[in-house]
């Protein structure tokens, strides 16, 4: 616009010779008017960027009026859900800024405005604003656990909480677990992670401190630079040295009232363990036998089981001074009665032998009056394997035949139980058999046994008895030529009917015995050196035949035994001079 100076210059074919003219010439002044017209706007193109991006978020264009240089400008997003949008700048040059919404995508249409104070002039683009996949999330609800059972599945529901495949926008995609440790050997079955966030493993027995890793993975891909893993949390696993270790084996053991032992609350209690604490096992009482098993806790190795009519309230010993003991207590919820319970482990085997392996002989003292019960002794055979396996037989001072086998404890305890008389509930031999070395009497004074005969079993004292005694025994050294440590001794003969004791003196060589010829009784003797039993028999007034059972004490240098005589019970004694 502006104004121009137009001349026009006007020529004829005629000549200008003679001073002729062919041309005229004017001018005027040609004036363009200044209008108005919308500002141009130039530099907006379609814009795609990334969901939740921090860069490539702005476009410069340039605005042009010739009339001015100030402008208002506007700027709107049809979905601001998807982004916003602001602009920038001073003067013609611009520059529009995109701010996508979090966690959001799509396509959206953005209106540039300009207005330059008479008129406006707008233009559109298209922002994209592409998807990008967001790496899921959890909560670790522990931090730490500590194992209470080897060998035993460990099932930990919502050990992962709130878990997130990503935004609202990506809650279809499925969510796994990756989950590592740093000492795979302590497991049975490596730890997981289910999809509902349950920690499952099981461990081993072998004591250590792992650590878990545990990672999120959806399955959204990585498209446009997304991520379908989260970041790693981790916890720690606890497994405590083992204690069964030391403990794994059999234990067998006794429960009776220790203040007035019953048949009916009595019996014996056989428990085997495995080094992971797992225990089957089996207690007779009465005749029955009722099994159990379970396994005990590492931190509380106390049990609780139910058997029958039973209930067995148990602890192994777990403490660091090694008892290898389960006590506790045994009840019968129908007949009421609750009883202690003692049982030692039996920790001899082929490769850790004990001292005590041997053979002995038991006797059991009987009663200071014959009127109450059997006087005599009851004497048993008893061996002791090297591994620790005891087996004794032998005969009660009623003449009734007993055997059974067993186990010794390192402490030297060995339980005896023997239901007598055929029938569980008639008769018992019960007690502890405590062994010791180096002494005349290999057994210590706490050795005691209880045999119980209920009225109206047997014919002889069939009023029953109880009698409670502290047996002796001795080693038993087989000798072909002198089993019976002195050569010369007396015999005496008290109780079983006898209205006062009788004495006979007797030699021994060669393993014979001979009795006094002076003797009226008719007492006869024989030794059996392999056995180291005495047995024979003497005639009383009335021809009665009373027979004899004994046997040889070497260490304490006497035979004791019994015999029966027409309704009671005598003691035999053969002790050397």
């Amino acid at each position: 616009f502006g104004t121009n100076q137009v001349t026009v210059t006007m020529t004829t074919s005629g000549s200008t010779t003679n001073g002729g003219v062919n041309s005229c010439t004017n001018t005027f002044a040609l004036a363009v008017v200044q209008g108005q017209y919308p500002p141009a706007i130039t530099g907006l193109t379609n814009k795609n960027m990334l969901e939740n991006a921090i860069t490539n978020l702005t476009m410069p264009f340039t605005v042009f009026d010739p009339l001015t240089t100030n402008f208002n400008i506007t700027c709107t997003s049809a979905n601001t859900n998807l982004l916003t949008v602001s602009v920038t700048g001073l003067g013609t040059n611009h520059t529009l800024v995109f701010a996508p919404v979090t966690n959001a995508f799509g396509t959206n249409t953005v209106t540039v405005t300009v207005d330059d104070g008479t008129l406006t002039n707008s233009a559109t683009l298209t922002a994209g604003v592409a998807w990008v996949n967001q790496a899921p999330s959890f909560n670790l609800a522990i931090q730490s656990y500590i194992v209470d059972k080897y060998d035993v599945a460990v099932t930990l529901a919502n050990a992962v909480t709130n878990i997130q495949a990503g935004p609202t926008n990506e809650s279809s995609q499925l969510v796994t677990f990756v989950v590592t440790n740093n000492n795979s050997s302590l497991f049975l079955n490596q730890p997981t992670v289910s999809s509902l966030g349950t920690l499952i493993f099981t461990p081993g027995k072998v004591a250590g401190i792992v650590t878990v890793g545990i990672r999120a993975v959806d399955n959204g891909g990585a498209l446009n630079g997304g991520t379908s893993n989260s970041a790693s949390q981790t916890l720690t696993i606890t497994i405590p040295p083992n204690p069964f270790n030391y403990l794994a084996g059999k234990f067998t053991g006794l429960f009776y009232d220790t203040n007035a032992i019953s048949i009916n609350s009595a019996g014996y209690f056989d428990l085997v363990m495995a080094n992971d604490g797992t225990f089957t096992g089996f207690i007779n009482n009465v005749g029955s036998s009722n099994g159990f098993s379970g396994q005990f806790s590492i931190s509380n190795a106390t049990m609780s089981v139910t058997t029958g009519d039973y209930v067995l309230n148990f602890t192994a010993n777990t403490s660091a001074n090694w008892t290898e003991t389960v006590n506790g207590t045994v009840s019968n919820t129908v007949a009421g009665w609750n009883v202690p319970l003692a049982s030692y482990q039996g920790g001899y085997s082929a490769s850790f032998q004990t001292a005590l392996a041997g053979t002995y002989l038991v006797a059991m003292p009987g009663f200071d009056d014959p009127a109450d019960g059997p006087a005599g002794d009851s004497v048993f055979n008893l061996t002791i394997t090297a591994s620790g396996v005891v087996s004794y037989d032998g005969y009660l001072a009623d003449n009734t035949y007993v055997a059974a086998t067993n186990q010794l404890s390192v402490e030297g305890l060995c339980p005896v139980y023997v239901p007598l008389y055929n029938n569980a509930n008639k008769g018992l031999l019960i007690g502890w058999l405590g062994f010791t070395n180096g002494v005349a009497n290999s057994l210590d004074t706490n050795s005691v046994l209880t045999w119980i005969n209920v009225a109206g079993t047997t014919t002889l004292y069939a009023g029953g008895f109880t009698n409670q005694a502290v047996p002796v025994a001795s080693a038993y050294t087989v000798s072909a030529s002198a089993a019976v440590p002195f050569s010369s001794g007396s015999v005496v003969l008290s109780g079983g009917n006898l209205a006062t004791p009788i004495t006979n003196s007797v030699t021994i060589s060669d393993n014979v015995i001979t009795v006094d010829p002076a003797a009226t009784n008719g007492l006869s003797l024989y030794l059996n050196s392999g056995t180291g039993e005495i047995t024979g028999w003497f005639v009383t007034p009335g021809s009665h035949t009373n027979y004899i059972e004994s046997a040889i004490l070497q260490d304490l240098n006497s035979c004791s035994g019994y015999f029966i005589g027409t309704n009671q019970g005598g003691l035999f004694i053969m002790d050397g001079n």
